[in-house]
């Protein structure tokens, strides 16, 4: 640990007000910050998600289905207890067919056409599971799910497009109030942001009735931004029955950007109609306007007592004011009229084309671990599993596999091969039960597993945990194997036993794993029993030496503040900022994992003795909440 002191000399006072971060630089976007053609007026509460869309012809018994813009059609017809579904062209062009459990199935189209998800819940033992796929329909295989998921269900949404399609939005909710939340990019499939978290139930009922959301999750709600391009997210929940929790989260860069913890009796929250500004106000007589590229303050003002009028927030050509007492009130300049200037951002993450590592592929932290100038994104000679071979040279790529064993030589390798031992370097699975064609229809009878089979586990650890299983039957008497399957990818392939250690497992993660026996000749069993855990997370952050927390920028009555990053086994969820106020410490602000700066504006002017001095300490914190070994505090 250790301290120091500045003496920071001014001529003024200023209170103390609300405070904020955020990635100075950050290259504008087209049509939100700049080159907006949207028109000036009040500002818009959000945009809320859409379900997934059908228009059905006719509306009874339909015969198909379409999408918004007709563009597509998808019938589907029952039997048997299945749903078989199939989707093609307006033109009569087959784009891809499934058979899924009709038990709650839905399925339907994106906003914009192009997207296709379903979802169906099935009851394999203790948990429900809720399965979710998306389907890309112009990508090169519209057939192949771009986004799977398969999550040990409480209450859960159906999964909900952005309302302009960019985003696919997933909310799961466990053990009463613990809440996944999840927006997965609709394009690519990939995760863009995801938060954990358990949220309290309003004392005194519907505290935002306009929010349809709130009858059924108790205190979680959200909307996106008004640009075409669904660019920014508010989500606001409770975390005590008087304390709210206030995210805006730029969805382009897959950051938080700006977070408020308060108690105030009400809170609302607004974007300008181009969505580059986003309004937070306090019990309707404060003020605060964050940018939603980098949640830095932009604008600030207290209007006690009296009280902005309704729909008093608003744009005008050249700037941003507040309705109060027939007056209307300079927040601050609009700027998102201006023409855009400098480098492009092709991929949204706020760094410029010029200065982007990959930039073609949102990565805001710019993360080279190799050190070759080319980001991990989009990095063919980056590990992402870890077992010693880069990604362009790994037949597993995102599964460990040091041995790369593929017996079946189809450049596939065994732990993630849905047909290890015949060849099909495709790994077409029609179905989307997790066993590939090639190995469906394989001579002999399958194995089968006898009734009450279960798959049971024990000694979880964060990496690692042991699994036992019912012996399956096989008619033709060659059982030879099992393969652990985590939804449709398959893990990893054992011998003809009935338990296993299974380890590589990240800490702190859901995992819905089933079991499937094989025979000699290759045909998989279907139906394998399953079982839901979640990996403990018991390892708090630590600061590598030498860890520093330092002020970089200075004034009468501002501080910027910086700090080393924490490390963690997970990743660091983010850092809390506390002040010393009389002999305990008390958190004034909190930031996203990937800021490692923070700005105070507005402080108290040194005048000696402790007026105008500011005892700080910085603490790291991962999804699990566990506080940092050892905080670095400093004195201002």
């Amino acid at each position: 640990m250790f301290r120091r002191i500045l003496q920071v000399l001014a001529l003024s006072f200023c209170a103390a007000c609300l405070i904020g971060f955020g990635a100075a630089g950050a290259a504008d976007r087209s049509g939100i910050d700049c080159d907006c053609s949207k028109p000036d007026g009040p500002y818009k509460a959000g945009a809320k998600a859409k379900n997934p869309y059908l228009n059905c012809v006719p509306p009874i018994n339909p015969v198909y289905c379409q999408s918004p813009s007709g563009t597509y059609r998808v019938s589907a017809a029952s039997a048997a207890g299945y749903v078989h579904i199939t989707v093609s062209t307006s033109g009569g062009d087959e784009l891809l067919n499934t058979s899924i459990p009709e038990n709650a199935a839905y399925w339907g189209f994106s906003p914009d056409d192009d997207r296709f998800v379903y979802h169906y819940v099935t009851v394999p033992g203790a948990y429900a599971v809720h399965h979710v796929r998306l389907h890309n329909l112009v990508s090169p295989n519209p057939d192949t799910p771009i986004y799977e998921s398969d999550l040990a269900v409480g209450q859960a949404t159906a999964p909900l497009f952005s309302p302009h399609g960019r985003y696919l939005l997933y909310v799961n909710v466990t053990e009463t109030t613990y809440t996944l939340l999840r927006v997965v990019d609709a394009h690519s499939g990939s995760a863009v942001y995801e938060t954990q978290f358990d949220y309290a139930v309003p004392v005194d009922g519907d505290p935002w009735p306009e929010f349809d959301e709130i009858s059924k999750w108790g205190g979680v709600t959200w909307v996106f931004s008004p640009d075409t391009d669904d660019a920014s997210l508010i989500y606001v929940w409770r975390s005590d029955a008087s304390v709210v929790e206030w995210n805006l989260v730029n969805l382009a860069a897959g950051r938080l950007a700006h977070h408020v913890t308060t108690d105030a009796a009400g809170v609302t929250w607004s974007f300008s109609p181009c969505g580059d500004v986003a309004a937070y106000v306090e019990n309707g007589i404060e003020i605060f306007l964050f940018t939603t590229k980098s949640g830095e303050p932009l604008g600030h003002e207290d209007f006690t007592p009296s009280v902005i009028q309704d729909d008093g927030i608003l744009t005008t050509t050249d700037e941003h004011q507040a309705l109060v007492g027939g007056t209307y009130h300079f927040l601050a300049g609009n700027l998102a009229h201006n023409a855009c200037q400098g480098a492009t951002d092709s991929d949204g993450d706020t760094v410029a084309d010029v200065e982007d590592n990959c930039p073609d592929v949102a990565n805001e932290l710019q993360s080279d671990t190799d050190g070759d100038g080319v980001g991990d994104a989009c990095d063919g000679d980056y590990d992402s599993d870890g077992d010693g071979y880069p990604n362009d040279e790994d037949n597993c790529p995102l599964v460990a596999n040091a041995d790369q064993t593929d017996n079946d030589s189809d450049t596939v390798g065994d732990v993630c091969d849905n047909c290890p031992e015949t060849a099909n370097a495709d790994q077409a699975d029609s179905d989307g039960n997790g066993i590939g064609d090639a190995c469906s229809n394989a001579g002999g009878s399958p194995p089968v597993w006898p009734s009450g089979s279960v798959l049971n586990y024990v000694n979880l650890t964060e990496t690692g945990v042991y699994l036992t299983w019912t012996a399956a039957e096989d008619a033709d008497g060659d059982l030879s194997g099992y393969m652990v399957f985590s939804g449709a990818d398959a893990m990893v392939q054992v011998g003809n036993q009935t338990g296993f250690q299974l380890d590589g497992l990240l800490p702190g993660q859901f995992y819905t794993l089933r079991i499937e026996a094989r025979d000699a000749a290759g045909n998989l069993s279907i139906g394998g029993p399953t079982t839901v855990f979640a990996t403990p997370d018991v390892s708090p952050p630590t600061w590598p030496a030498p860890a520093h927390l330092d002020w970089i920028e200075r004034s009468a009555t501002t501080l910027t503040v910086e700090w080393s990053a924490a490390q963690d086994n997970v990743g660091v969820a983010g850092y809390r900022i506390y002040r010393r106020i009389g002999a305990q410490y008390e958190q004034v602000a909190q930031v996203a994992g990937n800021v490692t700066s923070y700005h105070f504006s507005c402080l108290k002017p040194y005048t000696g003795w402790d007026i105008g001095r500011y005892d700080l300490k910085v603490e790291a914190f991962d999804a699990q909440a566990d506080a940092v070994k050892r905080a670095r505090e400093a004195a201002y």
